[in-house]
């Protein structure tokens, strides 16, 4: 009993670690590579949106499908044109502005707060 309490209060840490190691392995790949993969993993998963509207939205609703569509041809048009030979990253720069925008609402939300 006391050995599966343990390993289920290690599991979120040994979790959190792994994604940290692998977060660290991304940003040591080369920006032309990262904008590859990026490129390509937003064809799949638009060509998976695609096949997902095409049957009738058996498993997610049209507005869940077509947003994660909007997001994988986000990753798509950065990763193209990210290949051809861009200076920096215009996706960290997307989530600085995401990170800003829900720090921005939490600020506005504040007053609501207990």
């Amino acid at each position: 009993m006391f050995e599966f309490l343990g390993l289920a209060l290690l599991l979120p840490l040994a979790l959190a670690l792994d994604v940290l190691r692998l977060w660290r392995r991304w940003r040591l790949v080369p920006l032309a590579e990262k904008n590859m993969t990026r490129a390509t993993g937003g064809a799949f998963v638009l060509a998976l949106c695609a096949a997902l509207a095409a049957s009738g939205f058996p498993y997610l609703g049209p507005k869940i499908t077509g947003g994660v569509a909007a997001f994988a041809l986000l990753y798509l048009v950065v990763g193209i044109f990210g290949a051809r030979g861009a200076r920096f990253d215009v996706m960290s720069l997307f989530w600085w502005a995401a990170l800003a925008l829900g720090a921005a609402a939490l600020l506005a939300l504040r007053p609501f707060a207990l």
